[in-house]
C-alpha cells in the first residue's frame, strides 16, 4: 500500500517549528534591544540587560548578531520598519473619512507618531553614533535610505507644485519621516535643491561623455548632446528651472562666468579641436575660444528661460545649436570669403556642416 508523505515546510514555503522559533527569538531581542534603549539609554544597553529583558542567554544573542554594534544597527532598521508599518496602517484606516476630518486625523496620527517612547531609541543611537565611528556604520544605511527618501519625495513634489509652493512639512509627511528628521540631513530646504543641482551637473557631465566623446562629426554629437539636454528639460520642465536658478545663483562669481559654465567648456574644446583637425570647422580661431562661443551661444536659452518660465526653452536650444554650428561651420566661413556682394547663402545651416 503506498504511502503519502506530508509535505516539508521548504516544500510549501512556510518556515519549520525550528525556524519559526529562530525568527521569534531574534525579533525579542530586537524588542528588548529598543526597549533598552528607550529605558536605559544606550550607556546603559549592555547585552547582559538586553538578553535579561528579551529572556535568552548570551550564547543565544551571539547566534543571532555578531556584536552588539551589529544588533543595534539592525534593532534601528527593526524599530523604523515597525514605526512605518504602524503608521501606514493607522492611515489606511482614515480613508473612510471626509476630507477635512481625514487630514485632521493624519496630522495627529503623525504627532502621534513621533511622540512615541520608542523613537527615543533611534535619538540614543544617533546621538551616541557621533562620536563611535563602528555604531555610524552600522547605522549609517538606515540613515541614508531616510536621506534618499527625502529627496525622492522632495523631487516629486518640487516637480508637481514648484520649488516655492513646497514645504518641509510635506516633505517629511510624504516621506514618512519628523521635520526634525528632515533637519537632520539637510540644513534647510534651500540646501536640498543645492544639492540637486550638483545632480544637474552629473547629468550635464554624463551627457557630455555619452555624446560629445562619442563617434561622428562634431555637428552630430552636439545635436545629439543638445536634443538630450532638451529632453531632460522637458521632462522635468518644473523643477529643472528652480535648481537651474539655484545653479546659477549659488555658482554666481563677480569677476568672470559662472563656474558651471567653466565646468562645460572643456568637452566642448576637445570637439571643436577634433573640428579644426578634420575641417568641419573654422580655423581662424583656436579652440578655446570659440568654445567660449559656443557654450554661450548655447546658454542664451537657458538665460531666456529662466527670465522667463514661458520661454519655450527646448525649441530655444535646438535653434541655438543650428545657429552655433553654422557659426563654427568652416564651408560657411569658406562660402562667405568667395560670395559675391549682396549674395545670399542658403539659410539652413545644415547644409553647411
Amino acid at each position: 500500500m503506498a504511502t503519502t508523505e506530508a509535505p516539508s515546510p521548504a516544500s510549501t514555503g512556510r518556515p519549520g517549528p525550528k525556524q519559526a522559533r529562530s525568527r521569534a527569538t531574534r525579533r525579542r531581542i530586537l524588542d528588548a534591544a529598543v526597549g533598552c534603549l528607550v529605558e536605559r539609554g544606550y550607556a546603559g544597553s549592555s547585552t547582559t540587560a538586553i538578553c535579561q529583558r528579551a529572556g535568552v542567554s548570551q550564547g543565544a544573542l551571539f547566534k543571532h548578531f555578531v556584536s552588539k554594534i551589529d544588533l543595534l544597527g539592525t534593532a534601528t532598521r527593526h524599530l523604523f520598519a515597525g514605526m512605518i508599518e504602524d503608521y501606514r496602517r493607522a492611515f489606511g484606516r482614515l480613508v473612510g473619512q471626509g476630507p477635512g476630518d481625514r487630514l485632521g486625523a493624519a496630522i495627529g496620527l503623525l504627532r502621534r507618531t513621533f511622540a512615541e517612547p520608542r523613537l527615543q531609541a533611534a535619538f540614543e543611537l544617533d546621538v551616541a553614533a557621533r562620536t563611535n565611528a563602528d555604531l555610524r556604520a552600522a547605522i549609517e544605511p538606515v540613515l541614508r535610505a531616510h536621506r534618499d527618501d527625502l529627496l525622492a519625495v522632495a523631487r516629486e513634489l518640487f516637480a508637481k507644485q514648484g520649488f516655492q509652493a513646497t514645504t518641509v512639512d510635506e516633505i517629511a509627511q510624504l516621506a514618512d519621516v519628523a521635520p526634525a528628521t528632515f533637519f537632520n540631513h539637510f540644513k534647510s530646504k534651500q540646501a536640498l535643491l543645492g544639492l540637486m543641482t550638483g545632480e544637474v551637473f552629473e547629468y550635464l557631465h554624463s551627457l557630455t561623455k555619452q555624446h560629445l566623446e562619442g563617434e561622428g562629426s562634431g555637428a552630430e554629437k552636439l545635436r545629439a548632446f543638445m536634443s538630450s539636454a532638451a529632453a531632460g528639460i522637458a521632462a522635468n520642465r518644473g523643477v529643472a528651472r528652480d535648481v537651474l536658478l539655484e545653479f546659477m545663483r549659488s555658482d554666481a562669481t563677480p569677476d568672470g562666468p559662472h563656474p558651471y559654465l567653466q565646468r562645460l567648456i572643456a568637452p566642448f574644446i576637445a570637439l571643436i579641436e577634433e573640428g579644426q583637425r578634420n575641417g568641419e570647422m573654422r580655423t581662424d580661431h583656436d579652440a578655446a575660444f570659440l568654445a567660449q562661443m559656443a557654450v554661450g551661444m548655447l546658454n542664451s536659452a537657458i538665460t531666456n528661460w529662466l527670465a522667463n518660465p514661458d520661454y519655450p526653452v527646448e525649441t530655444g536650444l535646438l535653434e541655438a545649436t543650428e545657429f552655433t554650428l553654422d557659426t563654427l561651420s568652416q564651408t560657411r566661413l569658406d562660402d562667405a570669403r568667395v560670395a559675391p556682394p549682396g549674395q545670399t547663402e542658403s539659410s539652413d545651416p545644415r547644409t553647411h556642416i
